[in-house]
């Protein structure tokens, strides 16, 4: 993803409250063509107490795009039109064209808060093709993705060509901005599935009763320094709000043998398409989750478990963000300004489009607009635990209190909080916390102690709890025979819950310093025995390779001399 001139320079500034999105200002599009698309919508609306008179069906191409000449007769008119006759947009047709077939309206102002698109409406339209020569530059195609181009539908721009700056980028107090500046925010439910796409508001409702409980996690590629700024303020924003982190520094995802239990926050990139734990079918996101993965076109095919942003709606993300075509770095959604704005009370869709700094382009925001993953709060949510009210999730909400007790307190007082809560929930992750606070506290005894309880728990079902058995395998590796054996039993129950490659590889080597003190067998033998042969042949063709591309090099300044 290449850098483009940054055009304009934002101050953000985050208010400390806001008020709750009005239902009666979301509009919500569906294609009347499509039974699934309707049904969405009718769905959303009685979910969220949306008038069923702000549902505009229009029919449309039952593809994900359309040419610029579709989307302006079968979506941006049509649609437009719509909203003026409800009385959600003031404004007046002259009656006229543009060269894109563009209805001109003279634009006095809206009253809309979201125009929420449903799955069954195109996501891209297609650039216009252009001559050979002269070849403008790639920042100007026409090319955009459905939504961003809506935004800006009465922004003051002659061409449609290109990008033009959102005025809301950066921004909380809006105000009247967007009536005013004419900015329409948008947001899609969408997914590969019509059960994807509710689950996105299902999931959205139960996160807002309970509250966003999990850790984070930041997943830096070193593929240039402005991305990774990006996310190590993510990081640092996370971090005051106490969440665990856990933070990947160069270009591979997280492999296996790291972390990725709960993930109720994943920032990352630059992956072309989900590998590791986002590629196993049985891998879930925690409650009210939120992920962004930075890549050109994370949401080119809405309907494939390939691409970024579908799957991660798949896998029970509730807020995700992606790119329909190629937008550039510089005309992504900003990571740290999304986080800023939930932080500082912002509904998703809100601090998603405040995280957007372009429009006319390729980004789309996907999930429930109206969603606010901090309307629970940390304090109410240890309230919940203490009466009672307890889910799988409940130990990360202890642990995120335990970290802000350390900050303030020491760690003592963090461990001391967290066992008050050992039994009462599930409970491996905070018994791992526990661990390792323990023997940072240097009493190894009480770490060992805490790990041999946490690897009796039951975390042996569930992909993404396979990090916690080998955390734990790690700790009691090195102990004792018996501490061994209980991690050999443990890496021996998650064998069948995977069959990728890496997967395999991530036992072998936690299942290799067990085999170098007790000698294995079984199936743990053959898999350290399977690996041992696929990497010394991996390493003999990579080496051959090698050799000769070494060959070849030599060879050409003898040919070079010759030809002279």
């Amino acid at each position: 993803m290449k850098r483009i001139f940054c055009l304009f320079a934002l101050v953000f500034f985050f208010a400390a409250a806001r008020a709750e999105i009005n239902p009666e200002k979301v509009y919500v599009v569906a294609n009347s063509d499509d039974p699934d698309s309707v049904a969405i919508a009718e769905f959303y609306c009685s979910a969220r107490s949306v008038p069923r008179k702000n549902i505009v069906l229009l029919p449309m191409p039952k593809k994900g795009e359309v040419s610029k000449a579709e989307y302006f007769a079968k979506i941006e008119n049509p649609l437009t039109a719509r909203l003026v006759e409800l009385g959600a947009v003031k404004a007046f047709k002259l009656g006229t064209k543009d060269s894109y077939g563009r209805e001109i309206y003279s634009y006095v102002s809206h009253d809309i808060s979201f125009v929420v698109f449903c799955r069954g409406v195109p996501w891209g339209v297609q650039a216009t093709p252009k001559s050979p020569k002269p070849k403008p530059p790639k920042s100007f195609q026409d090319g955009a993705g459905v939504d961003s181009e809506f935004s800006a539908r009465f922004l003051p721009s002659k061409s449609l060509a290109g990008f033009v700056a959102n005025p809301l980028f950066g921004k909380s107090n809006w105000g009247s901005m967007p009536s005013i500046t004419g900015v329409i925010p948008t947001a899609r439910l969408d997914g590969i599935t019509r059960a994807d796409a509710e689950n996105l508001v299902k999931n959205a409702i139960v996160a807002e009763s309970k509250g966003v409980a999990g850790r984070a996690y930041i997943d830096k590629s070193k593929y240039t320094k402005e991305g990774d700024e990006w996310l190590e303020q993510t990081k640092r924003l996370l971090d005051a709000e106490g969440f665990d982190i856990s933070e990947s520094p160069s270009r591979p995802l997280f492999g296996y043998g790291e972390r990725m239990d709960a993930p109720a926050f994943y920032f990352g990139w630059y992956s072309k398409e989900p590998k590791g734990y986002f590629a196993e079918r049985g891998f879930r996101f925690p409650r009210g989750a939120g992920a962004l993965h930075i890549y050109s076109f994370s949401a080119r095919n809405m309907r494939s478990e390939n691409s970024w942003t579908p799957s991660f709606v798949a896998q029970g993300v509730c807020s995700t963000f992606g790119n329909v075509y190629e937008p550039y770095l510089g005309g992504t959604h900003r990571p740290q300004v999304y986080m800023e704005g939930l932080l500082a009370s912002m509904s998703a869709g809100e601090a998603a489009f405040a995280a957007n700094p372009l429009l006319s382009w390729q980004t789309a925001f996907v999930g429930d607009p109206m969603f606010k993953p901090f309307k629970v709060g940390l304090d109410a949510q240890i309230a919940a635990i203490d009466s009672g009210e307890t889910d799988g999730y409940s130990q990360y909400s202890v642990i995120r209190k335990m970290n802000l007790i350390a900050r303030a307190s020491g760690d003592e007082a963090a461990a001391d909080f967290g066992k008050k809560y050992v039994g009462k929930m599930s409970d491996a992750a905070l018994l791992l916390k526990l661990s390792q606070l323990a023997k940072k506290l240097k009493n190894n005894a009480q770490a060992a102690e805490f790990a041999r309880t946490a690897i009796s728990r039951d975390i042996y079902s569930k992909i993404s709890d396979c990090s916690l058995v080998f955390e734990l395998c790690r700790i009691l590796t090195p102990i004792s025979a018996d501490d061994r054996k209980l991690a050999r039993s443990a890496l021996e129950r998650i064998v069948p819950l995977s069959q990728s490659k890496e997967f395999r590889y991530a036992l072998c080597d936690f299942a290799k310093p067990i085999d170098r003190r007790e000698k294995l067998d079984g199936v743990l033998s053959d898999i350290i025995a399977e690996v041992e042969r696929e990497r010394a042949a991996e390493k003999a063709a990579r080496e051959a390779k090698a050799a000769a591309e070494k060959a070849k090099s030599a060879k050409k300044p003898e040919l070079d001399a010759r030809k002279k």
